[in-house]
């Protein structure tokens, strides 16, 4: 039971990102894809990003999904004032 391409990733910061264009995903393989995101100003207000994504593509003439919906949560931790000292004070 082979899905064929077009193999999407659709996520709640990115939208739909293709993953996989042509060909077919056999059963035990998997395909990767890279997205990148900016972390905001909300964001680090916020102190956390909470991203949700899933992937489908098309099976018998339906498009089914490919994984259950995966939540990342990444929190934000200001730097130091200690790290900041030490990259600070540059001299010649």
């Amino acid at each position: 039971m082979d899905i064929s391409a077009p193999i999407t990733v659709t996520d709640d910061k990115f939208g739909t990102v293709p993953i996989q264009s042509s060909g077919t995903l056999s059963p035990g393989s998997s395909v990767t894809g890279t997205a990148t995101y900016k972390i905001t100003d909300a964001d680090i207000d916020a102190g956390s990003v909470t991203n949700l994504a899933s992937a489908t593509g098309p099976f018998n003439g339906k498009t089914i999904t490919l994984s259950n919906s995966v939540i990342a949560v990444v929190h934000y931790e200001p730097p130091t004032r200690k790290l900041w000292r030490y990259i600070s004070p540059l001299r010649w």
